[in-house]
C-alpha cells in the first residue's frame, strides 16, 4: 500500500475536523435537494475546493491520489457532500485551456472558487466583437446553488449551423461564465442523491469574451 505523504495527511486532517459539520447536515441536504451553506463553507474553509487549482493562484495543487483519498473520505460522511466536491475539483484542469487571462479572471482574486458544469449537449455561441453570445441548457449541474463559475461545451455557430473543422465535424469549445449570468431551473426531483442538487442550469445571449 502506498505511504499517505505529509499533504495527504495535512488534508485528511482537515476533513475528520469537519466532519461533525458534515454529518449534521446530510439529511438536512437530501430533504433540500442541495448542500447546506454550513457543509459548503466548511469545505471552502479547509481548502478542499482549492486542491486541483495552481500554486500560482493559491490552489494546492495536490496529486490526483491525494485527492481521491480526500473525496473517498468526505464521502463516508455524506454522498452528496463528496459527490459535489469532486465533480468541482475536476472541472478546475479544464481552465488549463483558457488564455492566461481567462483563468486569471476565474482564479485571480481568491483560490476559494466553487466551479460546476457539464459536457454534454453543447450550447451554441455565436461570434460578436470581442469574444460570442452563449446560449443553451445543460443537465445534472451538480452543486450548482453554490458555484461560482459555470463551465460547458459550447458549438461556435456561423449563420444557422455549427461552424466545421477540415474533416467536417462541429467545432466544439469549453467556455466558462459567472454563474451570476445563469438561471438554475428546478429540475432536481430525485430518489437518491438528492443533496446534490444537480439541476438544469441555462444561459440565454451571454456574452462570454476571449479570454
Amino acid at each position: 500500500m502506498m505511504a499517505k505523504t505529509a499533504n495527504t495527511l495535512s488534508l485528511l486532517e482537515k476533513v475528520r475536523q469537519i466532519a461533525p459539520v458534515i454529518r449534521e447536515h446530510a439529511a438536512g441536504n437530501e430533504r433540500d435537494r442541495q448542500l447546506a451553506k454550513p457543509v459548503v463553507d466548511a469545505l471552502l474553509a479547509a481548502g478542499l475546493f482549492r486542491m486541483w487549482i495552481p500554486k500560482e493562484f493559491g490552489g494546492l495543487e495536490v496529486d490526483p491520489v491525494t485527492a481521491m483519498c480526500v473525496f473517498q473520505e468526505v464521502s463516508r460522511l455524506d454522498s452528496a457532500t463528496g459527490w459535489n466536491l469532486q465533480l468541482s475539483n475536476a472541472f478546475a484542469p479544464f481552465c488549463a485551456w483558457f488564455p492566461d487571462e481567462g483563468a486569471a479572471e476565474i482564479f485571480g482574486k481568491s483560490p476559494d472558487v466553487i466551479l460546476g458544469g457539464t459536457l454534454f449537449p453543447p450550447g451554441h455561441a455565436v461570434p460578436v466583437d470581442g469574444g460570442y453570445r452563449l446560449t443553451g441548457r445543460w443537465p445534472f449541474v451538480s452543486g450548482c446553488q453554490h458555484c461560482s463559475w459555470f463551465l460547458g461545451p459550447t458549438f461556435i455557430i456561423d449563420g444557422d449551423s455549427p461552424r466545421r473543422s477540415e474533416n467536417g465535424d462541429p467545432v466544439q469549445m469549453i467556455v466558462a461564465y459567472p454563474a451570476k449570468e445563469a438561471e438554475i431551473l428546478d429540475t432536481w426531483h430525485t430518489m437518491g442523491m438528492r443533496g446534490t442538487g444537480s439541476h438544469d442550469v441555462a444561459a440565454k445571449n451571454v456574452f462570454i469574451p476571449h479570454r
